[in-house]
């Protein structure tokens, strides 16, 4: 019994302490061998994809990079159907950095945690999250690209002193910012479809405008021309080239002729002809609330505000001439009220300029656009300028507009050429300049008139 005893301890002093080395020495070892292996784990994956052992992780992680961002999304907007690649949406994956964490796992250079993650990764697996870079400027851009598209701008009606209305038409629109956080929210879950709902936008209240000239003229009235300025009939070819160069690269979707029924079936608000805006000049609109029905029932009641006219150049002491319009336009109609029963108390409230369709039309002074569209039903294709000395004039019943909201322009630059839209007998524009927000006769202003 004491032999067996002894023998027993004596095996445990031999082998003990070489126990006790090894299993500090082992794991060491193993450490040391997963140091000097360089591939990745095994049991690992990204966004839930297994990951292969390789020793360049960043080459197999680039070619998913590059199959998720080609990736197409489809975005319903309304009755639009829109299909759009994740990089086109600014979503990219950040390869490199991913790259360098999985290279990293279980070559930190601690044997203790190298092991636990490496026995981790191999029994139960470790997936690494892989979140979307989402450049949100490229995003919004886009966002109001599809905006530009499918955006239909409320239709404000309009009623003059005689009661003459026509009733407004809502609009509709697309929350910028409740579609890029939909969208962005779509890329960081991997989600590939997505509907947005337009918004419906009532029309604005009624606008007060001029008499319309339907209620003018007689259906087949000939218009005398009482007076003519400008250079003569060589006018408008005098200014071919420049009306060319003047014209816009591109131009706002067109909405159509867009017939205002009844009783004025024979009439037509469009077909919509406007510059397309861009660039420095849309963000100052935006940021000035300009380029509305709104600002244009503002300055029809009410005048400028005062960074508007700052925008504008001014403020500066009120011009005394102005640059004639229509170059060898003849002059139709003047200011006041209408002689002929039953509207006798119906003021005209500006000037009527008559000229053949595609004559240029010239801004009277400097100053900046503050709406171009055909919005105010019975105006067709508006051009309201606001100008250096709080000045505001009105070009309707254009054929085209060159100039959008925001930008500035100087005095005899064209700015849109002479047509028919809205409620209008004949090519002409009907042409309004107002101080303080009260139409004002323009007569004798006008250089060389």
């Amino acid at each position: 019994m004491g032999r067996s005893s002894g023998l027993f301890w004596f095996m445990v002093g031999r082998w003990a302490p070489r126990v006790v080395v090894a299993s500090f020495v082992a794991p060491f070892l193993y450490w040391g061998s997963v140091q000097l292996d360089h591939t990745t784990l095994r049991g690992l994956s990204v966004r839930g994809q297994p990951l292969p052992r390789t020793q360049r992780p960043q080459e197999f992680l680039a070619a998913r990079a590059r199959k998720w961002e080609a990736q197409q999304l489809s975005i319903l907007t309304g009755p639009h159907l829109t299909r759009v690649t994740r990089a086109e949406l600014g979503a990219t994956l950040e390869v490199e950095r991913v790259a360098r964490q999985v290279a990293s796992l279980g070559h930190s250079g601690n044997p203790l945690v190298d092991l636990w993650v490496t026995w981790q990764a191999a029994t139960t697996g470790r997936d690494l999250l892989w979140a979307p870079h989402v450049d949100r400027v490229k995003l919004g851009n886009y966002v109001r690209a599809i905006r530009n598209v499918v955006e239909r701008p409320p239709v404000a009606g309009a009623t003059d002193q005689a009661g003459w209305s026509i009733a407004g038409v809502p609009g509709l629109t697309l929350d910028t910012l409740d579609t890029v956080a939909a969208i962005e929210r779509v890329l960081r879950t991997g989600e590939t479809q997505l509907s947005v709902a337009l918004r419906q936008v009532p029309p604005p209240q009624a606008v007060a405008i001029g008499s319309p000239d339907a209620v003018l003229y007689d259906e087949n009235e000939e218009h005398p021309a009482v007076e003519t300025h400008g250079t003569g009939s060589g006018a408008a070819a005098a200014y071919a080239a420049q009306l060319l160069a003047a014209q816009p690269k591109s131009w706002l979707p067109t909405q159509g002729c867009e017939p205002m029924d009844p009783p004025y079936t024979h009439f037509c608000q469009g077909p919509r002809k406007v510059a397309a805006p861009f660039g420095p000049a849309t963000e100052l609109a935006e940021r000035l609330e300009l380029g509305s029905v709104a600002a244009v029932g503002r300055l029809l009641n009410f005048g400028p505000r005062a960074d508007w006219v700052q925008a504008a150049g001014g403020p500066i002491a009120r011009h005394r001439d102005m640059q004639w319009p229509v170059p060898a336009g003849a002059l139709w109609r003047r200011f006041g009220y209408v002689r002929r029963p039953p509207f006798e108390s119906l003021l005209h409230r500006g000037i009527d300029v008559g000229a053949p369709q595609g004559t240029p039309i010239l801004a009277v002074n400097d100053g900046i656009v503050a709406y171009s569209d055909n919005g105010v039903r019975g105006y067709g294709n508006l051009l309201v300028v606001v100008h250096d000395d709080a000045s505001v004039t009105f070009s309707a019943h254009c054929h085209a507009i060159y100039v959008f909201a925001g930008q500035r322009v100087r005095r005899g630059q064209v700015v849109g050429d002479v047509g028919d839209t809205g409620l209008a007998r004949g090519t002409h524009v009907h042409w309004e300049y107002h101080l303080f927000g009260k139409p004002e006769d323009p007569n004798g202003m006008f250089q060389g008139g």
